[in-house]
């Protein structure tokens, strides 16, 4: 095609563009594709214990293949976390099908749900993704110290227990001991 040739569908075009549309009209079209992300997909444990730290792996994804740039997780006990990429900006973000890591701890037992949300690079935020957590009750008791150690479940917990316990001794020995298990 010359360059006659184009200049005279430039001119035609406009022909067509004025005579259609009254004047003074604003004529403005975008068109493509903006689906928000998928509910991001979340893995890792569901039935935990109290003050142990668990890892939950997060896999986000866009059907556009946008950069994803924010992503929200509520764990369901109060606590919320945020997460952005290194270097946010115009052009940055995760890619699409990243799978992220969060930590965790629970602090009280009970039933929980993890929940998380991603927004895209042009703002949209998918749908919550979700996964139920399970944290049981501990039992307790009283029983001798001399047998306890070798049963006890949580030794983190036997440490704090037997070191306040020491503050309350007979002759170096602990008077009792409080055990817990599920």
């Amino acid at each position: 095609m010359n360059n006659l040739t184009k200049v005279i569908l430039a001119v035609c075009a406009v022909l067509f563009l004025v005579s259609t549309y009254p004047i003074g009209a604003k004529v403005s079209y975008i068109s493509y594709d903006d689906t928000p992300p998928d509910p991001p997909q979340i893995e890792g444990p569901t039935n935990c214990k109290i003050w142990v730290e668990y890892d939950y792996n997060i896999t986000i994804t866009d059907p556009d293949d946008d950069r994803l740039t924010e992503l929200y997780v509520k764990f369901g006990d109060g606590t919320n976390l945020t997460l952005k990429p290194p270097g946010s900006g115009c052009c940055k973000g995760w890619r699409s099908g990243i799978t992220l890591v969060v930590s965790h701890k629970w602090k009280k037992s009970g039933d929980y749900s993890v929940e998380a949300k991603v927004r895209d690079i042009r703002w949209n935020w998918s749908d919550w993704g979700m996964l139920d957590v399970h944290v049981p009750k501990y039992k307790c008791k009283v029983e001798n110290p001399a047998e306890a150690e070798a049963n006890v479940i949580e030794p983190e917990l036997f440490i704090l227990m037997k070191r306040f316990l020491m503050g309350h001794t007979i002759n170096s020995e602990p008077k009792f001991l409080i055990r817990f298990w599920q």
